[in-house]
């Protein structure tokens, strides 16, 4: 079960960097793609993203065909037949809990860039901006777990919904983009630490 548990943080921590750093490197190359007419800069031009995802795509196909899967095996995961949530409502209050934190989560992946751009942020601040939400990730992917003995599933779901709270409430105040970095640090706390407190209740 460690082992099992390990390789998980692991593969979900590499999966952090990658996304992190792809973001600022599209992002810098996006600055330097504009759609205009003249002097006229009509809207920046994504598709330098988009050719990013397609050979990173590729490369992952090649990868992938180079991995030996076993087939026909049992599941890494016991998958219960029959889970009677209406009657658990311990259960059912931590599935409308984690339901709510899950929209707080699409909300900033949706539309934080998004404002952003509308409060002129360059494309090289929304890179250091998802690099540091997916940094922060890393460290409680490795210690959430000591960090769920010590306080307990409960507060600290409850302490990322004070975050998720937090956040929001600095995206209304703030004006200048730069400033929205550091905050975007409680990320390792509202998606990493919580996601692996609520697996794991």
């Amino acid at each position: 079960k460690q082992w099992y548990q390990r390789r998980v943080r692991g593969f979900r921590s590499i999966g952090s960097l990658g996304y992190g750093l792809a973001a600022l490197i599209v992002g810098i190359f996006v600055k330097d793609y504009i759609i205009g007419k003249g002097d006229v800069i009509l809207t920046p031009d994504y598709r330098p993203s988009f050719y990013f995802t397609i050979a990173s795509s590729l490369v992952c196909v090649l990868a992938v065909l180079f991995i030996e899967l076993e087939e026909g095996g049992e599941p890494l995961l016991p998958v219960p037949h029959k889970i009677p949530i209406l009657k658990n409502k311990r259960l059912l209050s931590l599935l409308g809990t984690v339901f709510c934190l899950g929209m707080c989560h699409n909300m900033i992946q949706n539309f934080l860039l998004w404002y952003l751009e509308d409060i002129d942020g360059s494309h090289v601040c929304m890179g250091i901006v998802v690099l540091t939400e997916h940094l922060s990730e890393i460290p409680f992917f490795f210690f959430g777990e000591y960090a769920i003995k010590l306080f307990g599933h409960t507060r600290i779901i409850a302490c990322a919904c004070v975050v998720y709270a937090f956040r929001f409430l600095s995206y209304s105040i703030i004006s200048k983009p730069w400033l929205i970095v550091p905050f975007e640090i409680g990320n390792g706390v509202t998606l990493a630490l919580m996601w692996a407190s609520a697996a794991s209740y």
